[in-house]
């Protein structure tokens, strides 16, 4: 199991972001995505007083970050391969960034009997300056 992302936007850029073992986090801009790869262990490994430095970034307003849970990354397709990160990359790019679209493709595509664990996907992007969740 792995834990959650925490995002933890102070009053002004950059962003903070631990990731606990999740999936790497994916930030879209310019047209490309930069992926932040999990560099802590999942929550529960190592002693809570250990110290984790998290990634520093700055969310531009043309920028939309993508936080997954494993349980969509890990499900198995029909073709016996994992469903992966980027079959969601893939899929938000060609649907307009919409999450909706890859959970459908996810649903299409994996062996229902994968579905054991929850598939959530978080999408934070700029609104009018600001960054907020949608």
């Amino acid at each position: 199991m792995t834990g959650p992302n925490r995002v933890s936007p102070p009053d002004e850029d950059p962003w903070n972001l631990w990731s606990f073992g999740a999936p790497d986090a994916l930030l879209w801009r310019d047209g490309r995505w930069t992926r932040f790869r999990s560099i802590e262990l999942p929550l529960g490994i190592v002693s809570p007083e250990e110290k984790f430095t998290p990634y520093e970034m700055e969310i531009p307003p043309d920028g939309e970050l993508f936080l997954f849970t494993d349980g969509m990354i890990e499900s198995t397709c029909m073709d016996g391969g994992m469903f992966g990160i980027g079959r969601p990359m893939e899929s938000l790019e060609a649907n307009g960034m919409d999450v909706e679209a890859v959970l459908q493709q996810v649903r299409s595509c994996a062996d229902p009997r994968s579905f054991q664990d929850d598939m959530t996907i978080i999408r934070i992007s700029s609104v009018d300056g600001r960054e907020g969740a949608r």
